[in-house]
């Protein structure tokens, strides 16, 4: 961090921005950007209350889901037997009506609505989200897509539904007043919170979802070890199929928390927005956009489409010294170029001397991304690369795979690692 990106980065940090991703954009891809120009766009985004546990800077909408009560329960649970049961006699007398005259589809469609309705809107208060096991296990065994509607039904699909990319930590509602940390097991077993599963259709708009939290069973520490085994090839399944489920989903949709803060119909405060939270930080969401069909940034009220944001910046650009080129850099690496009408762009990943190949295209695009987890610093190369993944293997096991299958890249290889502060191969 240089002093004289400091007041850049301020600008940001003012903005809730949280100081490391300030610091760090305004050195990089803001670099050529004034103080002044930035403070503009910052007036785009909404300010969000502060509240113990919000994991800046995302917000406690997303992030920290509270339920209700326990005395809250307790009443919504009397007013829903106090009002079925005020319901009940007139619904009887209705029934008794209708059955005289010969009409009994009313009697079991319409009578029983408002008491199904009543059911319906207590018990969403205090409802889970999570697919059961036999469904996991079909949809690995059929090749197809886990999806859930808003109503929290499931349905195996190959085509046609919205792949949801996000980092958990921001979206899940899982957080506590304590802040980031370890979620409770019980929580976990439980899964999202109905009410806050709904924020996801909300922004998504789309009839079916598949989100990798609830299509993929998850090892808990107080699973047996043949549980834990089990399960574990049941993740790996579904990572091996990942590539698929992605490129048949027709679209997918980010959903990053500081994006949803931005209103503005610019795409350039877009690109801006994008680069500033920490979705574009994840290994992961990169592999997702890398193959997906179509990539939909949610932001306050709109939706736009990254491949017109990344055109805009192209079309606009007009050398290497401009000044949105590191900005460009940064975003164009999300999308595989099939045009190859792009700016072909420099990595500290490339040997000069190399011409862009499948393995070094996604190194480019590792740039500034992590997963949390070693061993994912290779899986996570997988779906995108067309290889599969072994449930047994480590993190060297994969990058031994790898170098297996781009022998003529090794060196590729030993520099993304070496970026990655990993010992590969053993020294």
């Amino acid at each position: 961090m240089s002093a004289a990106t400091e007041p850049l980065a301020q600008v940001l940090i003012r903005a809730q921005i949280d100081g490391s991703r300030s610091r760090r954009v305004a050195s990089n891809e803001l670099q050529k950007f004034m103080p002044d120009e930035i403070a503009l766009f910052t007036e785009q985004l909404s300010r969000i209350p502060r509240k113990a546990g919000s994991y800046d800077p995302c917000g406690p909408e997303f992030d920290r889901y509270e339920s209700i009560p326990l005395w809250m329960r307790g009443t919504l649970y009397f007013m829903l037997f106090t009002g079925s049961t005020i319901l009940l006699p007139m619904q009887l007398v209705a029934s008794m009506y209708l059955l005289v005259h010969g009409r009994m589809k009313p009697i079991w469609h319409e009578l029983p609505a408002p008491t199904l309705h009543l059911w319906e809107w207590t018990t969403s208060m205090t409802a889970y989200v999570k697919a059961p096991l036999y469904l996991i296990e079909r949809s690995i065994r059929e090749k197809a897509a886990l999806c859930v509607n808003r109503r929290g039904q499931f349905k195996l699909l190959t085509k046609g539904y919205t792949f949801m990319s996000y980092v958990w930590t921001e979206i899940m509602g899982w957080q506590s007043k304590q802040g980031f940390g370890p979620v409770d097991i019980s929580l976990r077993k439980k899964g999202i919170h109905y009410e806050h599963f709904l924020k996801f259709f909300d922004r998504c708009n789309c009839e079916w979802l598949w989100v990798d939290l609830i299509a993929m069973p998850e090892v808990l520490e107080d699973m047996s070890s043949d549980e834990k085994e089990n399960i574990e090839v049941l993740r790996t399944a579904i990572i091996n199929q990942f590539r698929d489920l992605v490129r048949q989903a027709a679209k997918v949709v980010v959903l990053d928390t500081t994006l949803l803060r931005l209103g503005t119909a610019s795409p350039i405060d877009v690109g801006i927005c994008l680069v500033l939270g920490h979705w574009i930080t994840r290994l992961w969401t990169l592999t997702e956009t890398r193959l997906a069909q179509r990539v939909i940034l949610r932001t306050r009220d709109s939706d736009f489409d990254l491949d017109e944001i990344i055109d805009h910046f192209d079309q606009i650009l007009t050398n290497f010294e401009d000044r949105y080129f590191h900005l460009y850099a940064r975003l164009t690496r999300l999308r595989e170029d099939t045009s190859k009408s792009r700016v072909r762009l420099v990595s500290p990943l490339r040997l000069d001397s190399q011409e862009p190949n499948l393995l070094a295209e996604i190194f480019y695009g590792t740039e500034n991304r992590w997963t949390g987890a070693t061993v994912d610093e290779a899986r996570a190369l997988f779906p995108v690369l067309h290889l599969k993944w072994d449930h047994r293997w480590d993190a060297m096991e994969g990058f031994d795979h790898i170098a297996e299958a781009f022998p003529d890249d090794k060196d590729i290889l030993v520099l993304y690692c070496r970026y990655h502060d990993i010992d590969w191969p053993k020294s």
